[in-house]
């Protein structure tokens, strides 16, 4: 193989991998960790919009780089976009508001979300660990039957 068609494919290489490493950033302060698990050593604490490069994927985590750290983010916490900051009296917290009411989604709870996660596969759901503590924040979140139908009857649910 020539000099020139050998540059030209470590070229070609470049570009690929350049273009499947692509930014996204934290959406709100985060912990990198050292493994896929909450369990794990904390690296660093990012902060809101702080830029990273996912390099791969891990059930519900990503591996993902800093400027100058590797480590590992839960998916929850990472976007696409850059978060916008909330500022109700500049441009972006006008727009913010317009779209709110136009949506019918006013207050500081505007934002509906659905999260779907797929690709746990067989030893990632080995690997998993029952964790105590949060199962218990779940455990508190729960409401009876009657406050259940109370919440639906002030929303006007039926």
């Amino acid at each position: 193989m020539s000099l020139l068609m050998q540059g030209v494919l470590l070229a070609s290489l470049a570009v690929v991998l350049a273009a499947s490493a692509h930014a996204e950033f934290t959406m709100k302060e985060t912990s990198l960790m050292s493994k896929a698990s909450k369990k794990s050593d904390i690296i660093e604490t990012l902060s809101a919009g702080e830029e990273i490069t996912i390099l791969g994927k891990k059930g519900l985590w990503l591996e993902v780089s800093t400027a100058d750290k590797t480590g590992w983010l839960r998916r929850l916490n990472v976007s696409s976009t850059k978060p916008v900051k909330k500022d109700a009296e500049g441009a972006a917290g006008a727009l913010t508001s317009a779209v709110s009411i136009g949506s019918g989604r006013a207050g500081s709870g505007n934002v509906v979300s659905s999260t779907g996660v797929r690709g746990l596969d067989k030893d990632s759901l080995a690997e998993a660990e029952f964790d105590e503590e949060e199962f218990n924040e779940y455990v508190q979140l729960a409401v009876s039957a009657k406050e259940a139908e109370e919440f639906a009857i002030e929303g006007g649910l039926k």
